[in-house]
């Protein structure tokens, strides 16, 4: 240790000497360290900024990136929603498509039904209802009462027939099914139907055709039946007093033949505004509302009959003063048509099959015993042999034991129903050459073309009149009739005599009791002239339960008063 001082002290006292120069030495080597240090220090901070803009760079990258997946992830589950909820509607829209579908498949069943149970029985009723109001042998009061019978069913008639055919509209079933007709013998239908009811009121009914209106032609003749039955329906139940008149009119357009038909009134009539209101579906004038016959679906109905027809209806009408309703229908006209103005033979009622005829067979099959017996009554007494069959079977096994000329088959039926009934019997050996005409409630096209597509020869609907089922008779089995002998118009001058030596007052209790269309007091009058001139009042009772009053009153009028000159 001693060794090391003197050493020590030498170097002590060296470093004394040299410390000047080491000091600026040490100074610039420290500024220069502390150059660079400041230089290292910026550059640090320079890169820790480049580092910090790079992290803030990175991480609004990244937040972008989160903020785009967000937003993709949110599209993602927005489509997703959106996706899911398409299927729901989509399968929402295809279970209520299979619904209505459903809907519609039982409204038509539920239709198709209805058809046939409202109108199997308004057959019977309405057939049997005829037969009566021919038989000779009633009183004017029971064959009134019988008109009223009939009356009354043909206006349910007409109403359910109207409910079915909104229906129809409704389920998108209603269409066109063209045939040939004779327009003459409609027109001559609806005078008859409607002469008794404008009668009683008072009213002059009054259908008429033009001399260049076509006789046969061919359109929807059960809808544009409906159509003025409709319109007549309403003429004559809102006018008291005047007359309602029907005209047909036709009109050449080139290449096609349009009838003009128009209804005209002298009834209540309806304002202008109203008129514009008549085009809703229940829509009901003032006077219909007061009506507590009046539905309010008739014209709706009569509308969309005339537009499917391929016309348009036209109501013209003043309050007070009456209303015309006109439409024009586009018609084919069948060749070898004739005017309607030509003349022919009244129509007559058959009396019987012609001679040489006899021991033509007829099968009449239907569930509904009413309907069968209803073909039994009409067909037997003229000369027909008929049977019966109450469903598809009893029928083919008929016809093979029978082998009936034609059968009338109805069409829905329990054990087997008519169409394959109709097929079996078509099948058998001979069974092509039994006519087999399809009795039924349908009103559908395409109901009627399956029918006739299963082997049926003819169709006719329900409730049939007696002259529609012996034309088709006529028509398929070649059947000639013999008819009743009327009596010449001249008839009604004969008893002139006869009334003018009535007593006056007969005359006048006649006169008034025509005049108010009281049929009792027609009828009490009427017995009074029998007792006075017994064939005078046979006459007249014949007329009046034929409800010709008209003839009566020209009896009454045309004959010269007892002392006259």
């Amino acid at each position: 240790m001693l060794f090391w001082l003197p050493v020590a002290a030498v170097t002590a006292f060296g470093a004394q000497e040299a410390t000047p120069t080491v000091c600026l030495a040490d100074q610039c080597q420290v500024q220069l360290k502390e150059a660079e240090n400041q230089l290292l220090q910026s550059r640090q901070k320079a890169v820790e900024a480049h580092h910090r803009e790079a992290e803030a760079r990175r991480l609004a990258l990244i937040f972008a990136i989160m903020m785009i997946a967000a937003v993709l992830a949110g599209l993602a589950l927005y489509l997703g929603r959106r996706a899911a909820a398409a299927r729901v509607r989509s399968r929402h829209l295809q279970a209520q498509a299979d619904a209505a579908a459903e809907a519609g498949r039982a409204k038509g069943a539920f239709l198709a039904n209805m058809n046939h149970e409202l109108r199997s029985p308004l057959n019977a009723m309405l057939g049997f209802s005829r037969l009566l109001m021919a038989e000779p042998s009633l009183s004017a009061r029971v064959r009134q009462d019988v008109a009223i019978i009939l009356r009354s069913g043909e206006h349910l008639y007409a109403l359910i027939n109207q409910m079915l055919e909104i229906s129809k509209i409704e389920a998108g079933r209603l269409g066109l099914d063209l045939v040939q007709f004779d327009l003459y013998a409609l027109l001559e239908e609806l005078e008859e139907s409607f002469s008794l009811g404008a009668r009683q009121k008072g009213l002059q009914l009054l259908v008429g055709a033009a001399g260049t209106v076509p006789r046969h032609v061919k359109t929807d003749v059960v809808k544009l039946r409906q159509v003025l039955t409709n319109l007549l329906t309403n003429a004559i139940k809102f006018t008291a007093t005047g007359s309602v008149a029907l005209q047909v009119e036709a009109r050449f357009h080139a290449e096609r033949t349009h009838l003009s038909f128009s209804v005209t009134d002298t009834g209540v009539g309806v304002g202008s505004e109203e008129v514009r209101k008549l085009d809703g579906t229940f829509m009901q004038a003032q006077a219909g509302r007061h009506s507590a016959e009046s539905t309010g679906f008739g014209l709706s109905v009569t509308r969309s009959f005339v537009q499917l027809l391929g016309g348009e209806l036209r109501v013209t009408s003043q309050a007070g003063h009456g209303t015309t309703v006109q439409f024009e229908l586009p018609v084919e006209v069948v060749a070898g048509a004739r005017a309607a103005g030509a003349h022919d033979s009244p129509r007559r009622r058959v009396t019987g099959i012609a001679e040489g005829q006899r021991g033509v067979r007829i099968l009449a099959v239907d569930d509904w015993p009413e309907g069968r017996q209803l073909l039994v009554r009409l067909l037997e007494p003229l000369g027909f042999e008929v049977r019966e069959a109450a469903d598809g079977l009893q029928a083919v096994e008929a016809c093979e034991q029978w082998s009936p000329h034609l059968v009338c088959m109805d069409m829905r039926m329990p054990v087997m129903n008519g169409q394959e009934a109709t097929r079996r019997i078509k099948a058998q050996p001979g069974g092509e050459r039994i006519v087999i005409v399809a009795l039924t409630a349908s009103s559908f096209g395409e109901e009627r073309e399956a029918i006739l597509a299963c082997g049926c020869d003819d169709f006719l609907r329900k409730p049939f009149r007696e002259e529609a089922l012996l034309e088709l008779l006529a028509r398929h089995l070649g059947v000639r009739y013999e008819y009743e002998t009327l009596l010449p118009e001249r008839e009604d001058e004969t008893p002139r005599a006869s009334m003018a030596a009535l007593p006056g007052p007969l005359r006048e209790a006649l006169g008034e009791a025509l005049g108010r269309l009281d049929v009792d007091a027609i009828e009490r009058a009427i017995d009074a002239v029998t007792s006075h001139d017994e064939k005078l009042g046979r006459r007249m009772a014949e007329l009046a339960g034929l409800f010709d009053y008209d003839r009566l009153r020209k009896m009454l009028e045309a004959a010269p008063r007892e002392g006259a000159a």
